[in-house]
C-alpha cells in the first residue's frame, strides 16, 4: 500500500511539473497534496462515496476528519475543467493520436442535458479530454459550438498531436468543415459528406 501511494504521489507531481511548463495551471502544495490522497482513494475504495474514499486516503488523520475534507473539497473549490483536461492529456501515451467527436442526451430526473464532448482514442477505449454542456435541452450542435469547444482541445493537446478526427453525420456544415480546412485537421465524417466537400474545394 505504502509503495502504491508512493508511486502516485510521484505521478501526481510529474503530471503537475509537465502542466506548469505549457500553461499557467497553478495548485498549492497543500491543495496537490489532498487531490492526490482523494484520488489515491477514489482508485483503491473503487467508489464514489465519500466515506469509502476518505478510508483509503492514507493520510494519519481519521477517517471522519477525511470526510470532512472532502466535503469542504466539493463545497469551496471551483473545479478548473481546462486544469482536468490537461491532467488528462498528460495521462495520454505519447505521440500522435485519432480524436473522436460526439454528441449525446442525457436525462437527469427531470431535466436534459446536452452534451458535446472531444475523446482521444486509445486502443478500444475514448478517453474525454473536453466535455461541454451546451446551451440547449436537446438537438444538434452548431459551427459555433463545436468550434469552440475545438478552440479548447487544441489549446490542451495540441494541433500537431491530432492525426484525424473521427464523427458521425451530425457533424457537417460549411462554416463546420472550413474550420477544419483551414487549422489542416484531417477529418472522416462521412464517405458520401467527404466527397461532397472534395468536390466543392
Amino acid at each position: 500500500m505504502k509503495k502504491v501511494t508512493s508511486n502516485l504521489q510521484e505521478f501526481f507531481e510529474k503530471i503537475y511539473k509537465e502542466i506548469q511548463e505549457f500553461s499557467d495551471k497553478k495548485l498549492n502544495k497543500s491543495r496537490r497534496r489532498f487531490i492526490c490522497q482523494y484520488c489515491i482513494g477514489l482508485i483503491q475504495s473503487r467508489s464514489v462515496h465519500s466515506s469509502n474514499i476518505a478510508s483509503y486516503m492514507a493520510t494519519d488523520a481519521k477517517i471522519d476528519s477525511d470526510i470532512r475534507k472532502i466535503e469542504r473539497f466539493y463545497a469551496d473549490f471551483k473545479l478548473d475543467y481546462e486544469f482536468i483536461s490537461f491532467v488528462l492529456v498528460c495521462c495520454l501515451p505519447k505521440g500522435k493520436v485519432n480524436i473522436s467527436m460526439d454528441r449525446t442526451d442525457w436525462k437527469f430526473g427531470n431535466k436534459w442535458r446536452n452534451i458535446l464532448a472531444v475523446t482521444v482514442n486509445s486502443g478500444k477505449v475514448g478517453i474525454p479530454i473536453w466535455i461541454e454542456v451546451l446551451n440547449k435541452k436537446r438537438g444538434t450542435s452548431n459551427a459555433n459550438e463545436r468550434i469552440d469547444i475545438m478552440d479548447k482541445v487544441l489549446k490542451v493537446l495540441g494541433l500537431e498531436r491530432i492525426i484525424a478526427l473521427y464523427a458521425d453525420r451530425e457533424f457537417i456544415g460549411q462554416k463546420w468543415i472550413d474550420y477544419l480546412l483551414e487549422h489542416g485537421i484531417h477529418f472522416f465524417i462521412d464517405y458520401e459528406i467527404i466527397s461532397k466537400y472534395s468536390m466543392m474545394g
